[in-house]
């Protein structure tokens, strides 16, 4: 529950979406993420999110390079207004 007190998170901290990883890449150590459709979710939210090293889950290993994978995730709102 810290997040909930650094994070703006859109739905709530514990709802999650689906999409598609689309690419991660570990030397630059960001990827994008495609939100499935047929979210209820405010239009400001993009369909297509930045993903970060410290956000992808790989049971405490370093991230390697992926593509394409089914994923599951939170979405929340930086103080800059960016949508992770």
């Amino acid at each position: 529950e810290l997040d909930a007190t650094k994070k703006s998170f859109v739905g709530g901290q514990n709802l999650r979406y689906t999409g598609e990883l689309k690419f991660y890449d570990p030397a630059r150590g960001v990827g994008y993420v495609k939100l499935d459709d047929g979210f209820d979710i405010s239009p400001d939210v993009p369909s297509e999110l930045k993903v970060e090293r410290s956000e992808v889950n790989c049971a405490g290993a370093n991230p390697s390079k992926m593509e394409k994978i089914p994923v599951e995730f939170g979405i929340w709102q930086t103080p800059k207004g960016q949508y992770k």
